[in-house]
């Protein structure tokens, strides 16, 4: 979370270009460090670790693209 904000920093960058972003973090002590830059986390594994958020973030990623595929389709 630090790095992000300050590579945002160093490129004189917009928070609001991230605004249709979602955000995904490790565990709770990563969430509640996004939380102080007012940024709820999007999803927050059950397992907290980065093998957890990798899973559920291809689930997630996954899902969206199956939301997307049947837009399509109609």
């Amino acid at each position: 979370v630090r790095s992000f904000f300050y590579n945002m920093e160093q490129a004189d960058a917009d928070i609001r270009l991230a605004a249709d972003a979602k955000f995904g973090v490790v565990g709770n002590t990563t969430a509640q460090e996004l939380a102080k830059h007012c940024i709820k986390a999007d999803l927050i594994p059950k397992i907290q670790s980065r093998k957890g958020l990798a899973e559920e973030l291809g689930a997630y990623i996954h899902r969206k693209s199956d939301k997307k595929s049947n837009k399509k389709s109609k």
